[in-house]
Order: structure tokens, then sequence, then C-alpha cells
């Protein structure tokens, strides 16, 4: 653990844990060599190869949480949350070396890349917004996929704004239930969508989804790469997508998928 200052001047909060700069380095310099026929086909391998990196990692609830008199950017590499986890490998695949990954760090997760808590992206949805993703649901499901409209940071059973800091948004994206994915709808799923566990229920009245991960493709064989709380787990695994779906507290994915900003 050790603290630095960016380019900007700012402190910083660093836990490389298990990886060291000339390992994320060499990741790296191995990353940037992979080729594609675009850059959508060249985005995918990279997240494959980068995301496969962080295999066995140990979960680590709100690893951001650092006590400082004013946000700061964390690097928590020691241990990652659903969250923490698709925002390394977002800025690691835009990223050339580790000093740069600093800088995509900051813009990955913080709307253009101000290190304020309310310019967080705090929520799923944030994405299509400030990182280049968008909702799928529609395309792959257009008969299946549910319409949702909701006040994103406001709780109607509570009453009230959850995080006081952070504005209240009115999103519209879309969900696919769980028992409309049939084998037509998970092979349309692609390595490097981004897959969020619908909130459904009073308790998760603000939210868009409750936890995400990575779509990984092998061979024929779909898989959600995510930072797992689950007892048996406690760390970023593979899942086959089929028993996610089979998780009592699954009832619907939202999907995103990558369309720009690739650098």
């Amino acid at each position: 653990l050790f603290q630095k200052t960016d380019n900007f001047n700012k402190k910083i909060i660093i836990n490389l844990g298990n990886f060291s700069k000339d390992r994320i380095n060499k990741i790296l310099s191995k990353a940037n060599k992979i080729s594609g026929k675009d850059e959508k086909e060249k985005w995918k391998r990279k997240i494959n190869y980068i995301s496969s990196q962080f295999l066995d990692v140990t979960y680590k609830r709100i690893s951001l949480d650092f006590k400082t008199d004013k946000e700061i950017l964390v690097i928590q590499l020691e241990g990652v949350d659903c969250m923490t986890f698709v925002e390394y490998v977002e800025a690691l695949a835009k990223s050339k070396d580790f000093n740069d990954f600093i800088d995509k760090l900051r813009y990955v997760r913080y709307k253009k890349g101000i290190v304020d808590y309310k310019y967080r992206n705090h929520f799923f949805t944030d994405w299509i917004d400030n990182n280049g993703y968008r909702d799928i649901g529609k395309d792959i499901a257009p008969f299946k996929a549910i319409k949702v409209e909701k006040l994103i940071n406001f709780s109607d059973k509570r009453g009230k704004v959850i995080l006081p800091e952070v504005e209240v948004k009115n999103r519209t994206f879309y969900y696919i239930k769980v028992k409309d994915f049939d084998k037509e709808i998970i092979n349309k799923l692609e390595t490097g969508d981004l897959i969020g566990s619908y909130a459904y229920g009073d308790k998760n009245d603000w939210l868009d989804v409750t936890h995400i991960g990575i779509v990984i493709k092998k061979g024929n064989r779909i898989y959600f790469r995510n930072a797992s709380s689950l007892k048996k787990y406690n760390k970023v695994v593979d899942i086959p997508i089929e028993d996610y779906l089979r998780r009592k507290n699954v009832k619907g994915l939202v999907i995103l998928r990558k369309e720009k900003n690739f650098k």
C-alpha cells in the first residue's frame, strides 16, 4: 500500500496486492500486441486476456473504502468487488503502460475524469452515458426485453434519495427475465459484454442492478466472469451463464455492449 501523485498532482492510493508495476506493464505489452479485424474484435480479445489475469483475485466488499478527507483515486488490486473488477479491466484495456492505466482509470470511474464522489459512475447504466456502452437488451430479445423507466438513487419505498451527494437520474433501460433466456438469446452474447443482475424488490428499488460482470465466450460455452461474494468462491471466477441464471436472487439481466471509446 502506497501513495503517490498523478499527472494532475493529485494524491492517489495504490495497493497492487499480487500484482506489481512490472507485471502490469508485461500484461499491457502483451495485450497491446493483440490484433483483430476491427476495433471491436480487438477489444473483445483484449478484455478476455486482461480479465483472465484477475481470476482468483480475492473478492473485497467496498474495495474503495479508504478514509480520507475528500475523494481520491484508489487502485486496490489486492481485492476487488464486482464494479472495481470491471473498472480495472476496462481501464487496462485502454492503457499503454502502468502510468497510463492510472489516467485511464480516472476517466472510467469518474465522469469527465473528475475525481469527486458525485461524479463517480456509481450505477451500471452510468456506463451508457460515460464509458461508450449501449443497452442491447431490445436488440437481442426484441419480443422479450422489458422496458424499465426508473429513478436511480431514489427509493420510492423509503421516500428519499439514498446517496445524498449524487444526483437522481431518470433512466430508461431494458432487462430480460431469466425465464426468457433461451439458447438463441444466450448465443447472441459476446465476449466483453457487461451483464448486470436487474435490481428488484423494495430494498433495491433505487438501483438499476445489484451485481455486474463480464461475458466470456469459450468455444460454444458462455461464461460470466465476475468478482463473486459467495462463500464457496469469494474471488474472481468464471461461472457458466446457465448456472448463474439458475440462482434464486437473479430475476433478470441488463446487458451492455461496447460501442465506442476503445482508447
